[in-house]
């Protein structure tokens, strides 16, 4: 019978079932082994790492296809988070790439633009960001059009003691209003949604704009008030486009929460080892979170398509992704 290890002693079963503590639920590998121990069974760190990798190795074809998705996809939402590498002074990053149908994950050793620039390569489509300047390389006429995000710019004003301040913060409650609204009402990528952001939102963007035209100037640039208009200013022509655009959200916080696994893990795992780990531990944190989102139970996924990918067809490799898996291979 074909195994995850040729001649190894533990099932798909057991190795999903570490991979998704530690991807998921964020229990570290040296943790485990003492759960384990509590349980009756005697298995060293070493092992478990080799399982982890193994896993990834893999699920690799799969992951590869799910990149290609995300160049393939119109709009991909984006935004990274720094993670630590033993033995290393500078951090590394971790990028999350998300489209209607994943979520992908990317480690990197550095913050440079030069993995949005291999992940999404010359696709076109709009990119759902911040404004970090990493992304500037893929947001450019023939490539990717830039969405800002609002959440990010009201953010800046809420610790902020102004008046001015609490009426930028009141104007983006409008703006947000109107997609719990057009949620509740059902019609959420419509033209009538399109159509309630055109008669509600818009005008509270503008009165947000308003208010930032005209406290420039009347606040020093590095003071937390400046700070958080010349933000805005500066980003207005992204921080609008969804007026203009019903599939895009007004906020990037499909990758923010996202990055919440990930900065959860940095707090129980510390580091990863190396860029290796690193990047291994972002693919299968892709597969598992993305079966998340399409309601499938990652551990019995991970149980089944370690075992199915080694001789599934390359040709019929979608079927492998968890949205497919689960109407093709799932529990009735």
């Amino acid at each position: 019978p074909v195994r995850v290890v040729d001649g190894g002693h533990y099932g798909p079963g057991f190795i999903a079932r570490i991979v998704t503590h530690k991807q998921l639920d964020c229990v570290p590998l040296y943790r485990q082994t003492t759960i384990f121990g509590r349980e009756g069974l005697r298995v060293g760190r070493s092992t478990l790492v080799d399982l982890f990798h193994r896993a990834a190795m893999l699920i690799e074809p799969i992951y590869e296809r799910m990149l290609e998705l995300v160049r393939e996809a119109r709009v991909v939402h984006a935004d990274e988070t720094s993670l630590k590498i033993q033995r290393r002074k500078k951090l590394g990053f971790v990028w999350t790439f998300i489209t209607s149908d994943c979520i992908t994950y990317v480690f990197s050793p550095d913050r440079s633009g030069e993995t949005p620039a291999r992940v999404l390569g010359d696709s076109s489509g709009v990119l759902v960001v911040d404004g970090y300047s990493g992304y500037n390389h893929v947001t450019v006429p023939e490539r990717r059009t830039r969405a800002g995000c609002n959440v990010h710019a009201r953010r800046r004003f809420i610790d902020i003691d102004d008046p001015d301040a609490a009426d930028v913060i009141e104007h983006y409650k409008k703006v947000f209003a109107v997609e719990r609204d057009a949620r509740e009402a059902g019609i959420v990528g419509t033209p009538e949604h399109l159509a309630l952001r055109a008669a509600r939102a818009g005008p509270a963007m503008k009165a947000i704009k308003a208010k930032c035209d005209e406290l420039h100037g009347r606040h020093g640039p590095k003071t937390p008030m400046g700070k958080a208009v010349g933000y805005v200013r500066n980003q207005w022509e992204y921080l609008e486009r969804f007026l203009e655009d019903v599939e895009l959200e007004p906020s990037n916080n499909l990758s923010e929460r996202a990055l919440r696994i990930v900065a959860l893990g940095r707090k129980n795992d510390l580091f990863v080892g190396h860029e290796g780990a690193g990047q291994r531990a972002a693919m299968l944190t892709s597969l598992l979170q993305t079966c998340v989102l399409h309601g499938v139970d990652p551990q019995q996924y991970l149980a089944d398509v370690l075992i199915r990918v080694q001789g599934h067809p390359n040709s019929r490799l979608d079927d492998l992704l968890p949205h497919r898996w689960k109407a093709l291979f799932g529990p009735e």
